[in-house]
Order: structure tokens, then C-alpha cells, then sequence
């Protein structure tokens, strides 16, 4: 997976809840949430690109099409 994840916060953060449809972009569909710990916190108003494994098998589950996704939660560092 690879995603663009954007803190426009004031606050750093180090914990996202991802969703990711279920179905292809232009259906609304259902969504999956996966919850990722950042490696580094994510300074406010910085931007960086995620790339990495996901918890579960991405095609098998989702499918090989295009799907969209968005940050549903975010968690400040403490």
C-alpha cells in the first residue's frame, strides 16, 4: 500500500486510522479501517508518503481494482 498522509493539525501525531473502500472508487461501497502506528511522528502541517504492508491480504480481500481511501482518525503524540 502507499498512501500521501497529510497532518493539517497544530499538534504532531504518531497513530492514523486508515479506511480504505471496499469496493472500486466510484461505488461507495463499504470501507475497512486499519489502524497504523507511524515510525516517526508526523510534525503539524507536514505531509509524507506512507509505504508499506497491510495486516491482511489486500488483493484477496479488496480485490486488484482501484480503490480510495482517507485518514478517518488521527492521534497526537503525548
Amino acid at each position: 500500500m502507499c498512501a500521501l498522509i497529510a497532518n493539517p493539525t497544530t499538534k504532531n501525531t504518531k497513530r492514523i486510522t486508515f479506511s480504505i473502500s471496499t469496493t472500486d472508487c466510484s461505488h461507495g461501497g463499504q470501507k475497512r479501517f486499519v489502524p497504523r502506528d507511524l515510525i516517526e511522528p508526523l510534525e503539524r502541517y507536514k505531509a509524507v508518503v506512507y509505504s508499506g504492508l497491510l495486516r491482511f491480504d489486500y488483493f484477496k480481500e479488496l480485490g486488484d481494482g482501484e480503490r480510495c481511501g482517507t485518514v478517518e482518525e488521527a492521534f497526537e503524540v503525548r
